[in-house]
């Protein structure tokens, strides 16, 4: 029993053939499929329009955004907006959330600890409101967006300051955030160890570092 082996001419033929049909399918595709953000065209900017204090923890269980105190007051809305256009302008719909995220010299997040909320929705548009999963502390960290992992928008984001009952930023709080906490109580004060941002050091505070002892990165 012989078996057919298709010649030279044949294979080029069907070559072609798959080729013109992915030519085709490709001319059917939307351009919007295809569309690559411009960084140039992206803005990230907070709604805050005062300093507010974000509390930050490996376990995902610090401060929203939308609900962010002033100092010693009312909590305010500081969430951070990111428009995300191409070189025309068009708004990239179903960016995938992932590839959007938030990064600080001074801070330290978990993987995937400061991504965007959900994809842009079809203006472009994504949000950061939920809480951040991470650590660290500082009253102006260089906080901005990133995009595919190119930095994005101005840096820093204002407004915004973090601290974290993980204050050594080693994604787990423990007896060293302890001591760390207990340091900066007895010596009167640090924004750091003020979870509560009034300005005073007290049992608040201490409740918060309890509530969130043994917290680490899932």
């Amino acid at each position: 029993m012989s078996v057919a082996v298709p010649n030279s001419k044949e294979i080029t033929m069907t070559s072609r053939f798959y080729f013109s049909a992915f030519l085709v399918l490709a001319l059917l595709i939307p351009v919007s499929a295809f569309t690559i953000p411009d960084l140039d065209n992206t803005t990230v900017e907070t709604r805050a329009i005062a300093d507010v204090s974000i509390l930050i923890c490996p376990a995902c269980d610090g401060r929203r955004l939308e609900l962010a105190p002033l100092f010693g007051g009312p909590s305010v809305d500081a969430t951070i907006e990111l428009y995300l256009l191409d070189g025309d302008g068009t708004p990239v719909a179903n960016f995938p959330f992932e590839d959007m995220w938030l990064d600080s010299d001074d801070l330290c997040f978990c993987q995937g600890g400061s991504t965007a909320d959900a994809n842009t929705d079809v203006n472009g548009y994504a949000q950061f409101q939920k809480p951040f999963c991470g650590g660290g502390c500082s009253e102006n960290p260089s906080l901005g967006g990133v995009v595919n992992g190119m930095a994005v928008g101005d840096y820093p984001i204002p407004h915004i300051k973090v601290n974290s009952p993980d204050m050594n930023c080693d994604f787990i709080v423990d007896l060293v955030d302890v001591t760390l906490f207990a340091s900066a109580y007895w010596a009167g004060y640090d924004y750091c160890a003020d979870f509560i941002w009034d300005g005073v050091l007290n049992l608040s505070d201490v409740g918060i570092l309890a509530q969130h002892y043994g917290h680490q990165c899932q």
